[in-house]
């Protein structure tokens, strides 16, 4: 028996909604407002890695940064451990995010430029409060290291790092509050497919080695395929359909993941390798 899943989930998401209001063209109409997120339900457990895929406009980064408490929900719910992080006032909203961290998409927006790469780590930490700046430097140097970078990379700036090195910063930036939770949105799309399974497998070590959950946005099933236990489909701004990513892989039931799925490109095994032969072959007669 899975003990697991008898333990309560450690982020429930309730009948989530968000709207957007539009430009009010008649003063004398209520203003017309756009869906992003229509009546959302989502859970995770502890240690567990869910994924939220979909197109462009399907309300995945609406989703990610109401988890985040970065924005307020029109109604519904987000529980972390029980506790409704939207009805938390602002210090113990603050305390809270010790448990729960982000990753961006983009590394090199996510880094200030003008700060140290020390500096932007420890962001987080002393956010929650003053620490004894032995501690800081000690936690900045331990969070580098789990990430594959050096100690003393702390005194280097944002530009002195390649895309891969940012993100793993970004990564350490996320883990130094050793939080329960952490929601990565597109955490690869702006890498180059050269380290993007680098960074993936950071990930991985750090999810068994501290235990964390992970919320994974993306439209790449393939990402998703490799690092989630379960996977929600969005739609604009609706749950279509959910399952593990081998049963939505081999089954899935909805018409839009049927079509996200036939989106992924694939090249059969050695596929290349056969048409580079061809084309010597031609260029030989």
């Amino acid at each position: 028996m899975d003990t697991q899943h008898l333990a309560p989930p450690l982020l429930h998401v309730q009948q989530l909604c968000k709207n957007y209001h539009l430009p009010r063209r008649n003063p004398l109409r209520l203003p017309a407002y756009v869906a992003a997120l229509r009546d959302v339900d989502v859970t995770l457990h502890a240690g567990r890695s869910l994924g939220i895929v979909g197109g462009s406009g399907s309300g995945k980064s609406t989703l990610a940064r109401l988890i985040m408490a970065l924005d307020t929900p029109t109604s519904g719910h987000v529980l972390l451990d029980g506790q409704d992080l939207h009805a938390l006032p602002a210090a113990q909203l603050r305390q809270a995010r010790r448990d729960f961290q982000m990753v961006f998409q983009d590394p090199y927006a996510a880094l200030n430029p003008r700060r140290t790469i020390g500096w932007s780590v420890a962001e987080p930490l002393t956010a929650l409060g003053p620490l004894p700046e032995s501690e800081v430097h000690e936690r900045v140097a331990q969070a580098l290291e789990q990430v594959g970078l050096r100690a003393q990379d702390a005194q280097r700036y944002p530009h002195a790092f390649s895309g891969g090195q940012r993100q793993r910063i970004a990564i350490a930036r996320a883990i130094i509050t050793r939080p329960r939770l952490i929601v990565a949105d597109e955490p690869v799309s702006a890498l180059d497919v050269s380290v993007q399974a680098q960074v993936l497998n950071l990930l991985l070590q750090l999810q068994q080695e501290f235990g964390m959950a992970y919320v994974i946005i993306g439209h790449d099933l393939s990402v998703i395929h490799h690092m989630c236990d379960e996977v929600v489909v969005l739609h604009q701004g609706q749950v279509v359909e959910t399952g593990t990513p081998s049963q939505l892989l081999h089954g899935a039931k909805d018409p839009y993941t049927q079509a996200l799925l036939r989106a992924v490109p694939t090249i059969a095994p050695g596929a290349a390798r056969q048409r580079r032969a061809a084309r010597l072959a031609q260029h030989d007669h």
